[in-house]
């Protein structure tokens, strides 16, 4: 065997290895961020239809973009669905609470931005 011979040996099975564990995590964790905005989102559109009595929350549907992830709360009041400003603030508050507890999520802001998606409430 050569001097040097088994360094870059190393070196090219290390890269190969890197390359392999870095592509089998990628899309774990994009599901994993995905699934923790979309619990988030659910708690936080539960937790302002018990503000109210008269509200329901039926369900918490999205939609994923290329870029984006389009939330969509179903809150109903007697019979019609309703989306208020606060739905909306709340949802977004809560989102964000999961990547940057430290957000501040203003009245005009439509989305949150994230690792791989920005989450936009619908």
């Amino acid at each position: 065997m050569k001097r040097g011979q088994s360094a870059v040996e190393f070196v090219l099975i290390s890269a190969v290895v890197l390359t392999i564990v870095a592509g089998v995590l990628f899309p774990f964790v994009k599901e994993a961020e995905l699934s923790s905005a979309i619990a988030a989102a659910r708690v936080a559109a539960l937790d302002f239809a018990s503000t109210n009595a008269s509200l329901s929350l039926t369900s918490v549907d999205y939609a994923v973009g290329a870029t984006n992830v389009t939330v969509y709360p179903r809150l109903f009041f007697q019979g019609a669905q309703v989306q208020p400003l606060d739905l909306r603030l709340k949802v977004l508050r809560g989102i964000a609470g999961v990547f940057n507890p430290n957000a501040v999520i203003r009245p005009d802001d439509s989305c949150v931005s994230a690792l791989f998606y920005a989450y936009c409430v619908g």
